[in-house]
C-alpha cells in the first residue's frame, strides 16, 4: 500500500556548527533522537522519530556550498515556506514557547489562536538562518501523530 507520509526532510543550512547545537536542542524537545551520520552522506547531522505506526522520520541538515552559503533565507521565494510540527496539547504548545525562550531562540509568532481550523493553537520561531519552524496543536489530529 502507498502512503503518502514523509519519509525524512532535509535542510540545507549556511552554518552547521551554529544550526546543530539549535537543532538537538529543539528537536530533543519532540522526541527527535540524534543519529549517528553515515559516512557516504554530506549531511552534517541527523535526527529521527517514530511514529505510533512505526514509521520513522528524520530531518538531515547539509551544508551549504559556493555561493549559495551567501544567500539568506526567503520563505516568499520558491523552496521552503515554514515547516510545522504536531504537539499533543496546548500546554505542550506553551511549554515548548518557555523552552525556546530559555533557549534565546528568535520567536516569530509568540502561542496564538489561529483561524485554519477550530483550535488550531500555535507557535512559531526562527532557526539560525531565519527558516520558520511552527509547533502547532490541532484537536481533531489528537492522538493521529
Amino acid at each position: 500500500m502507498i502512503r503518502g507520509a514523509l519519509s525524512h526532510l532535509d535542510l540545507t543550512v549556511t552554518d552547521p556548527e551554529q544550526s546543530i547545537p539549535f537543532y538537538d536542542a529543539v528537536l530533543s524537545l519532540l522526541g527527535y533522537r540524534r543519529m549517528p551520520v553515515d559516512e557516504n552522506t554530506t549531511a552534517a547531522a541527523c535526527w529521527s522519530v517514530e511514529d505510533a505506526n512505526h514509521s520513522v522520520f528524520s530531518i538531515a541538515l547539509e551544508p551549504a556550498k559556493g555561493t549559495v552559503k551567501q544567500q539568506k533565507y526567503d520563505r516568499s521565494s520558491p523552496g521552503l515556506h515554514h515547516l510545522a510540527f504536531h504537539v499533543d496539547s496546548r500546554a505542550d504548545v506553551d511549554r515548548l514557547y518557555a523552552q525556546l525562550i530559555a533557549l534565546g531562540t528568535a520567536i516569530q509568532e509568540p502561542p496564538a489562536e489561529y483561524t485554519y481550523t477550530p483550535g488550531y493553537y500555535a507557535v512559531s520561531c526562527c532557526d539560525p538562518d531565519g527558516i520558520v519552524l511552527e509547533f502547532v496543536y490541532e484537536p481533531q489530529h489528537r492522538g493521529l501523530v
